[in-house]
């Protein structure tokens, strides 16, 4: 909490970069080439519509028709994946983006707090996940990891939580 109220854009920045995403202009990127593809999408199917006119008028062979019906099917099939696949990347990235944010005003929200109480924790972590013990050899001291997932972000890069003051 105190990294997010010392430094907001730091914290947004590497939540960012965490996430795979390098802010918005991977996403004006990726709504660009959805655009292409929905655009081109459409191209095909006129032009499928009329090769399939040129065929029927006789102005074209039925193997010529059948080679560039499956061309363009083949193609616009590809643009239809990509175009899904990028609809769910900019739909990921708007939720992180919102995540991300919801996550800074719950921080804000709780800025002059002197005490964690169990309903503040709960408000911000998620899930707490500890793993098996694992005990050095020669000595009976053990070793557990312990990971924080957080409401809205879940796990924080290591760079986050141990950045330096």
């Amino acid at each position: 909490m105190a990294l997010a109220q010392k430094d907001e854009a730091w914290f947004l920045n590497e939540l960012n970069v965490a996430s795979g995403k390098d802010g918005e202009k991977a996403l004006k990127k990726a709504q660009s080439e959805l655009a292409k593809a929905k655009s081109r999408i459409a191209a095909l199917d006129r032009i499928i519509s009329k090769i399939y006119e040129d065929n029927v008028e006789g102005k074209i062979s039925d193997e010529r028709f059948a080679v560039m019906l499956g061309g363009y099917e083949s193609e616009q099939s590809g643009l239809k994946e990509k175009a899904a696949a990028l609809e769910q990347l900019i739909a990921r990235t708007g939720e992180q983006t919102e995540g991300a944010e919801k996550f800074i005003r719950l921080i804000r929200s709780h800025k002059n707090m002197e005490e964690l109480t169990t309903e503040i924790a709960r408000e911000f972590i998620d899930r707490i996940i500890v793993g098996e013990p694992v005990y050095a050899p020669g000595n009976r001291v053990k070793q557990q990891s312990v990971e924080f997932s957080y409401n809205y972000v879940g796990k924080l890069p290591g760079s986050i939580e141990q950045k330096e003051e």
